[in-house]
């Protein structure tokens, strides 16, 4: 991924086309759906704390409405992403569809300003998009099945107290990953983000050939304790505040970070404090 919340997941099918006595034509295919990723407190700083997700809960998966389990953030491929040859890759818009976190502890995020000291919510406060490359490697294949990079804007609302409180601050961060892994399958199936077909599992309506899902690299990279394989870490390297933001698919105890984002070339993160409405 790439760079500037900084808060942050296609896939393969071969489809083999026979018309005797022409050779048989793989094609490999990440469908559109939905990636359900969870906060992983001890990897994303924000404001100088650190942040916890709050569960979506049922969500409605474009006209499929179910529940998200423990996924804090949900990121939805609009189209499919398709090569015809190993190797090659492909990039597919991405939205950011949904956010929602809780600072760990209670702090003041402007000091003398108008906020208040006590704990602070983030959710989005408009539509948020980007971009995935989306790499394949030979089909089939042994995981991890290719690796990945992306970039997108995240337009976040600083709340006061709770999720549905009054906007105190607005903010904009672009940020980016750089070569994540991805696989078909789920590195466990369980874990707190479930499989829902049609929205991150069975996608093609028959199989997992075209899933796309976190992954660990070819020598365990990305691997901690159980399924602790976060997305990826935000790193600043400008802008109003430090900031990361590391995300798994199954959290565990002990996690690891993936890959790693940088500020993009755009510009820095922006944030604006709003004056506190007084009764």
């Amino acid at each position: 991924m790439k760079r500037s919340v900084r808060h942050i997941a296609g896939f393969c099918l071969i489809g083999a086309v026979v018309a005797w006595p022409l050779a048989v034509q793989a094609t490999m295919t990440v469908s559109s759906g939905w990636d359900l990723l969870v906060t992983v407190p001890s990897g994303t700083e924000f404001m100088g704390q650190n942040w916890q997700g709050v569960p979506i809960g049922d969500y409605n998966f474009g006209g499929n409405t179910a529940n998200a389990g423990l996924a804090d953030t949900i990121i939805h491929r609009p189209d499919a992403a398709t090569v015809t040859e190993n190797g090659q890759s492909v990039t597919v818009p991405i939205e950011v569809a949904a956010l929602q976190m809780r600072s760990v502890n209670q702090f003041d995020p402007d000091g003398a300003g108008d906020a208040p000291f006590g704990y602070y919510y983030l959710t989005l406060a408009s539509p948020s998009s980007g971009s995935v490359t989306i790499n394949f490697g030979p089909e089939p294949g042994a995981p991890p099945h290719g690796r990945f990079s992306t970039e997108f804007v995240v337009n976040y609302a600083l709340h006061y107290g709770s999720l549905d409180s009054q906007i105190v601050a607005i903010g904009k961060e672009g940020f980016a990953l750089d070569s994540g892994y991805w696989n078909h399958e789920k590195v466990n199936p369980g874990g707190g983000v479930p499989l829902i077909g049609g929205v991150n599992y069975m996608l093609n309506g028959l199989d997992t050939s075209q899933d796309f899902h976190l992954a660990f690299g070819p020598n365990g990279e990305g691997s901690g304790s159980g399924c602790s394989s976060p997305w990826y870490e935000h790193l600043a390297r400008s802008g109003y505040d430090p900031a990361k933001h590391g995300v798994t698919e199954c959290p565990e105890p002990t996690t690891m970070i993936v890959g790693a984002l940088l500020l993009l070339p755009f510009g820095a993160s922006t944030l604006r404090m709003l004056r506190r409405r007084t009764a």
